[in-house]
């Protein structure tokens, strides 16, 4: 087996999906859509993690905003 060194990846912004048209409001999210159609989103570097799941891109970027207004 040959050891790959992984990939360097962008900011959150760069491999939004197209989905996600907040990407540029929420630079430091990731999302991702899960196996189930839920949608999820997690603060990129954060301790401890901070993750939210919602039904839709909406839904989602609405728990993003309350979170951050809180910090």
């Amino acid at each position: 087996m040959e050891h790959q060194t992984p990939a360097v990846p962008g900011t959150a912004a760069d491999e939004a999906p197209d989905w996600w048209p907040y990407s540029s409001e929420f630079p430091r999210w990731y999302v991702w859509r899960g196996v189930a159609g839920l949608v999820y989103a997690r603060l990129v570097r954060s301790s401890p993690p901070v993750v939210f799941w919602g039904k839709d891109a909406m839904n989602l970027r609405d728990q993003i905003r309350r979170v951050e207004a809180s910090r």
